[in-house]
């Protein structure tokens, strides 16, 4: 997300408030009165691969919870989640490694499967550019970007 803020910050000339709290931001969001035009952008996976599934999956539900409450307050309020992309780690520990990204890819589409969510295939983007690098290059930032920013012009 901070590769998103930084492309948007030099692209808009503007200054973007960003948060690392997932729930605690949705829920800080006021209801009603002019909130309509709030986008909230959540990007969870990379800074998870090192824990067990378990704690991965909690997490998941405990933003699904909050996007729900959001969505109750607030229901023009879009929510974009940016899943996860590949990576290129040549760290000796198989938990930093593609296989769990990917499943935590798949846990991150049955969690908000049902949900009027945007998901972003960061890792269908990164593959396709042939970009493994866990900081993808802004090529692939300006694409996920387009995409994101393109279901809310189409579902306005």
């Amino acid at each position: 997300m901070r590769q998103w803020i930084e492309h948007l910050e030099r692209k808009l000339k503007v200054n973007i408030k960003g948060s690392f709290t997932i729930p605690e931001v949705l829920d800080s969001i006021a209801d009603g009165g002019g909130q309509e035009d709030v986008i909230v952008v959540i990007g969870i996976g990379q800074h998870f691969r090192p824990y067990p599934p378990e704690v991965f999956i909690r997490r998941l539900r405990n933003v699904r919870r909050a996007i729900l409450r959001l969505s109750a307050r607030s229901p023009q309020a879009g929510v974009v989640i940016k899943l996860e992309n590949n990576r290129e780690v040549k760290a000796p520990l198989m938990l930093f490694s593609d296989w769990y990204g990917y499943m935590q890819n798949l846990a991150q589409r049955k969690v908000f499967e049902d949900m009027e969510v945007a998901l972003i295939d960061a890792w269908d983007m990164t593959v396709a550019a042939n970009n493994f690098a866990t900081h993808p290059n802004a090529v692939v930032v300006s694409n996920e970007l387009a995409v994101a920013l393109s279901f809310f012009c189409h579902s306005a």
